[in-house]
């Protein structure tokens, strides 16, 4: 049985009458393709836009329009087809799916606000205007947090994590002009040496070590490198500290069978040998006046 829905079938056919009722053919771009699941219902997302993760609902957004090749439709690349184009009906049908779709990504009270939005693009943009920060302003505040980020009650994986965040989301609003390729690759090198200076510098000092540790390295380990070897430093360090609490004869017992597994004996042997021989019996483990 074919999996093909009707929406395919007739994109693929391509035909359109003309005014004399002859049937001709048109190219359907991949952009007016819906298929069964693309119906107006659909929530294409999981982030709920309320107005203050603005960033990140237009980032899982944008990565759900270009999987479904709707992008076009919000970043102002595909223009409207005239009201006696072809292309025309397509255009509407596709326009309201990403409409609906953007509709019910959002918080009630957002919704209200934009029941009458009959563009995407528009819409994107009016979005855009009234909930994402200026660039600048943004972009100096999260370079403040980076710098006032210290390690101080994280473990290394929430402090990386954290430091993680305030990188992508800076990388968002940076802008890059093109360079040459050697050009781009400098300056990606450079982006991350800087990225791992960071790290260090908010590691508390019980990570001095390992912290010298990798600055001595020639060249610098990239990030995901030192942070890897910061980690392991941190385990090393859980595991030392574990067995420093450990109860003074536990520590002991620990030893006295690391000595019995050396001479192949046996803890019970070891004291009944400590005890003597008895002199009646001739038995060991104990005395004559305990016999």
């Amino acid at each position: 049985m074919s999996n093909i829905s009707d929406e395919e079938k007739s994109s693929r056919q391509g035909n359109n009458r003309a005014g004399d009722g002859s049937v001709r053919s048109i190219d359907i771009p991949p952009v007016y393709g819906l298929a069964s699941s693309d119906n107006t219902g659909a929530r294409v997302i999981a982030c709920t836009l309320n107005g203050d993760n603005y960033l990140t609902w237009s980032r899982a957004m944008i990565i759900a329009l270009r999987a479904r090749n709707k992008l076009a439709f919000i970043d102002g690349s595909l223009e409207k087809p005239g009201d006696e184009e072809p292309l025309r009906e397509r255009w509407e049908r596709c326009n309201s799916t990403v409409l609906a779709w953007l509709f019910n990504t959002m918080e009630g009270s957002l919704q209200s606000t934009v029941a009458y939005a009959v563009d995407n693009k528009n819409l994107w943009d009016d979005l855009k205007e009234r909930f994402s920060e200026g660039n600048q302003l943004r972009v100096f505040q999260i370079k403040t947090e980076i710098c006032l980020l210290k390690q101080e009650g994280l473990s290394v994986r929430e402090y990386f994590g954290k430091l993680k965040l305030l990188w992508d989301e800076l990388e968002f609003y940076l802008e890059h002009p093109g360079y040459s390729c050697g050009a781009s690759t400098t300056i990606a090198a450079q982006r991350e040496a800087e990225r791992c200076y960071q790290f260090l510098m908010g590691l508390t000092s019980e990570f001095n070590m390992i912290q010298s540790t990798i600055l001595s390295i020639e060249p610098l380990p990239n990030l995901n490198k030192a942070n890897k070897m910061v980690a392991n430093e941190e385990r090393q360090k859980m595991v030392t500290r574990s067995q420093e609490a450990m109860p003074e004869s536990a520590v002991f017992l620990a030893k006295e069978d690391a000595k019995l597994g050396r001479t192949g004996g046996s803890r019970w042997q070891s004291s009944a040998e400590g005890k003597g021989t008895c002199s009646y019996c001739r038995k060991m483990g104990h005395t004559k006046n305990m016999c």
